[in-house]
């Protein structure tokens, strides 16, 4: 039976042994330790106080005396037999050389002043003989000294071409800037742009100075149509001051007037260009500021709404074929072949001609009137000549 042991025994009532007993209940026996349990910790136990002994023991001891210093010797063993190999004693250091000592310095004794013999009186009646002609001697034209190692060794690492290069080289001018390669060789072009030196300066007097960069918003008082180039004006909405934010240099209502050209309009360009020519106060001043016009965030130009003009460009070309496809089919069954083929002809010298014509047509920009641009002013302005401070 799985779960119990059975013995031997008289069955009771319910028809099982009385003396069954279950396998959980019975008592568990243990084994006696064998002996050699006991000798594999003592064992383990002698093998840790080794290790603790060979890691504390060099620690309690004190300091070990420096070992003497051996002959040296060489280290090299060979199997010579009886030989024995000689013993080389160490090279003695080299002994250091004497430092010159230096050589006293010579006193020259001054030379004996001689006395200054006065000069022979001339002779009368006595005319010394000319002195000889010689000609001067030919000057050889002087040639520059022969070049050192080292500039020898200075042309040749500028004159040879560059790591990764392959032939040609990158030549060097007389003040030492690379000019780069020609084209059509080899190596690395290190040519570089020239660029002016730029140099500060201070503005004298920013109050009544229009800085190159300001804004300038506008509304348009003229509507725009690009089909003809013409002039356009428009109205400050405020107040313009000056740089340091003091003084009011364009007053709100001051005029600006400029012009539009219709040759920056082409197919897939959506923006015409202005140029802002001229500004007129209520107070009479008028400046010339020749700046350009742009959109309401910076862009540059003046944007609208575009006619592409398809119909035009498209549409009656198309219907003309349709017409000239009709006749020709109508002249070759109602004519004689000569007659069709010169109709055909003439349709197409015709429409080639037309298409050609409406081919040239560019598309309109549209810009309404009161719409909000703006002016960004390109050089400096200054108003000073016609303002003036007062105190009130």
């Amino acid at each position: 039976m799985t779960g119990a042991t059975m013995n031997d025994g008289a069955l009771g009532p319910d028809g099982f042994p009385e003396n069954l007993v279950e396998r959980g209940d019975a008592p568990v026996v243990r084994a006696a330790s064998p002996l050699w349990k006991y000798a594999f910790v003592a064992l383990l136990l002698s093998a840790g106080i080794g290790a603790l002994a060979a890691v504390l023991l060099p620690e309690l001891r004190g300091p070990e005396a420096p070992a003497e210093p051996e002959e040296h010797r060489s280290r090299l063993r060979f199997d010579a037999g009886e030989l024995e190999l000689p013993a080389f004693p160490r090279p003695a250091p080299p002994e250091p050389e004497p430092l010159p000592v230096p050589a006293e310095p010579v006193v020259e004794e001054p030379a004996l002043a001689l006395p200054e013999l006065p000069p022979p009186e001339p002779r009368v009646g006595f005319t010394p003989p000319p002195a000889p002609y010689v000609p001067p001697a030919p000057t050889a034209p002087s040639s520059p000294p022969p070049p050192t190692p080292e500039e020898i060794a200075w042309e040749r690492r500028l004159s040879a071409p560059l790591a990764g290069s392959g032939g040609g080289s990158a030549g060097v001018d007389a003040a030492g800037a690379g000019q780069g390669t020609e084209p059509g060789r080899g190596g690395i072009d290190l040519s570089t742009t020239r660029t002016a030196t730029a140099f500060a300066r201070r503005l004298s007097d920013m109050t009544f100075l229009l800085p190159k960069g300001t804004y300038l918003p506008c509304i348009l008082d003229t509507a725009i149509q690009s089909d003809q180039a013409g002039m356009v004006a428009c109205t400050l909405p405020r107040d313009v001051y000056g740089a340091d934010g003091t003084v009011v240099l364009l007053d709100r209502g001051s005029q600006v007037l400029g012009e539009y050209r219709t040759a920056t309009l082409t197919y897939g360009k959506r923006r015409i260009f202005v140029v802002w020519d001229r500004v007129r106060t209520p107070e009479g001043v008028v400046v010339d500021i020749a700046s350009p016009g742009t959109g309401p965030l910076g862009q540059a130009g003046m944007g609208g709404k575009i006619d592409n003009h398809y119909w035009q460009r498209v549409g009656i070309p198309v219907l003309m074929s349709a017409v000239s496809f009709g006749t020709e089919s109508w002249a070759r069954e109602q004519l004689t072949s000569d007659q069709a083929q010169w109709i055909e002809q003439t349709t197409n010298d015709s429409l080639s001609t037309v298409l050609a014509e409406f081919a040239k047509i560019k598309p309109t920009l549209h810009k309404h009137q009161g719409a909000s641009i703006n002016i960004l002013v390109a050089r400096d302005v200054d108003l000073a000549p016609v303002y003036r401070l007062s105190r009130r």
